[in-house]
């Protein structure tokens, strides 16, 4: 069985960056997210908004590279939000207690 594509687009308008992201997010992937984000999240007052509509899957590795994210853009002034998010991957924020903390926004059914 192949492995679901991990893709990540970046659109830029003045101070606030979209990240769309497709597929999985784990281990191996949330490394692609961290080097992909790296300068964007530095950014002085920067407002990072992470659209998860087709995000498929989230673990524990993926969670934690957001929150260091979240943490580098709040050093510098900035926000970051997660937009779009699937009911299933937004469990995983629920059941750790991140959803305030990340900003998270379950897409309607």
């Amino acid at each position: 069985m192949a492995t679901p594509l991990f893709d990540v687009q970046v659109e830029s308008r003045d101070m606030e960056v979209t990240v769309r992201l497709q597929g999985e997010l784990d281990f191996s992937s949330a490394r692609v997210l961290d080097v992909v984000t790296r300068d964007l999240a530095n950014r002085e007052s920067v407002h990072l908004v992470f659209d998860f509509e087709n995000l498929t899957f989230l673990d524990s590795e993926g969670v934690k590279v957001l929150l260091e994210i979240r943490r580098k853009v709040r050093g510098a002034n900035g926000s970051l939000e997660i937009v779009h998010c699937r009911r299933d991957v937004g469990r995983v924020f629920e059941i750790l207690g991140f959803v305030e903390d990340l900003c998270v926004r379950v897409a309607e059914a």
